[in-house]
């Protein structure tokens, strides 16, 4: 293996870099490597659209080209197992404007489509089969290496590569095309893959340290790339405690520096809570994510570890009771309430913000509603608290009538403490008090405007059997947090839409076009015994 320089370079592909540093010269070089990622993003999607001659996956992931200390670690996969290639044709296959969108045929090479949408943004005189083909490998990644003083963060993008002698000439060539990255961007190689940061030291030095300890070999990384599931086209980790590095005080400077006093104050508050935030953040354990195709749907799923006291507010435990919502529903946000929910919260304000949450705020707006704080508030939600739509929601007469709305909320805990606080609420709406319905079920409150469906919301419903809801939302039963949308009735409120005009122009035909093979979408997370936490976004087709 070779880690010879060649000569400064940056990535072709795919490069996401926010460079540290907080001079404009080497904040120049944001806009080459911002616009390579952003061609990134197509290549995603042209993923959906492309299936390989062959269905088996070559050589080495990006990870054995980045040294272990990486703080956080991003790779595309335009190569992946067999599965995910028929999965990823059999979902395009669903979308026949796709191949003509993306200009792909079904042997299309994604690599292509990325270089073109990098030419659109270069004058530069390259051609794809001559000067990036024959070398331009499948994976890359970009990764978040620590570098420098204390919170500096630097970006290294490792791209595969075929040919290191044809990579090399290639890369130069393609830099020489922008004087700033020409000048600010260096790569060195590292057995099939070519690493690219910001200088040529730093580019020996992490081709160095990946031969000698690669992220792939690290325990972190293997544990929890492996506990978030089967391999995708997408991988994402974060190394524990890595939020913790990153010195965000630079990026709240303009350019030209503070105007004056006062705001150099608020500077100084805001470099102030950027401290106690990465002390909270350095406490964060390791994180790891995949996006992939599964069964009919696009997926991403997430684990991390155990969260430490200090988020356990943001982490919903417990069932949300989403599946307990009427058949039929087409539209959920559910979340489950955990004991002192609130006051965890507000301590890790105060611990954030570095100064108690002001009291007498609080107590002012207890005085001019008469709701205690935060008592009532978490009283009122309960052990879960969901918002509901019906899938046969009538927007014409709900627009005409506000109590035709079938639309409410669904409040799970003690239905006494829940209809004394809603009591306290009715009081301050005054002459429009009776609109709200309130109904109470089985250890549940359903709130609303429509009297029929407020009494249905009281009671426990069947969702959780809906064939549609079980697909986006598999995990239902044992998720604290849920949303839940059913694009059938999203169609049918678009159409309702477009015809209070002239009916469906072009635009509106073709988001009803698009809408059409899918099913529904779903994002769940729960949290297992042993503390890890999971979340799941899952895009089903028809």
């Amino acid at each position: 293996m070779s880690n010879d320089p060649v000569r400064p370079g940056e990535p072709e592909y795919l490069g996401d870099a926010s460079a540290a540093g907080s001079t404009p010269e080497r904040r120049s070089r944001k806009g080459f490597v911002g616009a390579v990622a952003a061609a990134g993003l197509v290549g995603v999607v042209a993923v959906g659209g492309w299936a390989a001659a062959t269905l088996m996956s070559s050589g080495d992931q990006p990870a054995v080209a980045v040294p272990a200390n990486a703080l956080g670690y991003v790779s595309l996969d335009l190569d992946p197992s067999a599965s995910q290639k028929i999965e990823a044709v059999k979902i395009a296959k669903k979308f026949p404007a796709l191949e003509k969108e993306l200009g792909m045929d079904a042997q299309g090479d994604v690599r292509k489509r990325i270089f073109d949408e990098i030419q659109k943004e270069s004058d530069c005189d390259l051609d794809y089969d001559r000067d990036i083909a024959s070398w331009m490998g499948d994976r890359v990644a970009v990764a978040g290496m620590p570098a420098g003083g204390e919170g500096e963060v630097v970006p290294l993008v490792t791209l595969q590569v075929t040919d290191q002698e044809a990579a090399g000439t290639g890369l130069a060539k393609l830099l020489s095309c922008d004087e700033a990255a020409e000048e600010e961007v260096a790569f060195a190689f590292s057995g099939d893959y070519a690493l690219i940061t910001d200088t040529q030291e730093n580019a020996d030095a992490f081709a160095k340290a990946a031969e000698e300890s690669a992220l792939a070999d690290d325990e972190d990384f293997t544990t929890w790339t492996e506990a978030v599931g089967e391999p995708g086209i997408v991988t994402m980790y974060a190394a524990p405690g890595a939020f913790g590095e990153f010195d965000w005080s630079e990026a709240m400077v303009p350019p030209g520096g503070m105007a004056g006093p006062e705001e150099q104050a608020m500077l100084d508050e805001m470099t102030a809570m950027n401290e106690q935030m990465s002390q909270m953040y350095a406490d964060l354990g390791a994180m790891a994510g995949v996006v992939r195709f599964s069964d009919g749907a696009a997926e991403m799923e997430f684990v991390s570890d155990e969260m430490p006291e200090e988020f356990a507010w943001a982490v919903p435990k417990g069932s949300s009771h989403a599946a307990e919502l009427p058949a039929g529903t087409a539209g959920v946000y559910s979340v489950a309430f955990g004991e002192g929910w609130i006051q965890n919260y507000l301590d890790t304000l105060e611990e954030m913000m570095g100064e108690e949450v002001p009291e007498p705020m609080l107590r002012d707006f207890e005085a001019e509603t008469g709701l205690e704080l935060p008592e009532d508030l978490e009283k009122l939600l309960g052990d879960s608290a969901s918002i509901a739509v019906a899938g046969d929601l009538d927007l014409e007469a709900a627009a005409e009538d506000p109590a035709a709305v079938a639309a409410g909320a669904r409040l799970t805990g003690d239905p006494a403490e829940i209809t004394d606080v809603l009591g306290k609420i009715k009081k301050l709406m005054g002459p429009y008090a009776d609109m709200l319905v309130v109904e109470e079920g089985d250890g549940s409150v359903a709130v609303g405007l429509n009297q029929g469906y407020v009494q249905e919301l009281a009671g426990s419903g069947s969702l959780g059997d809906d064939v549609t809801f079980q697909a986006a939302v598999p995990h239902a039963e044992e998720s604290g947090s849920v949303f839940y949308l059913d694009f059938d009735a999203v169609s049918r409120w678009v159409e309702w839409g477009s015809e209070l005009g002239s009916g469906p122009d072009a635009e509106t035909r073709k988001v009803l076009a698009n809408l059409e093979p899918l099913d529904a979408v779903g994002v769940s997370g729960w949290v297992e015994d042993d503390g890890v936490t999971r979340g799941l976004f899952r895009l089903t087709t028809d």
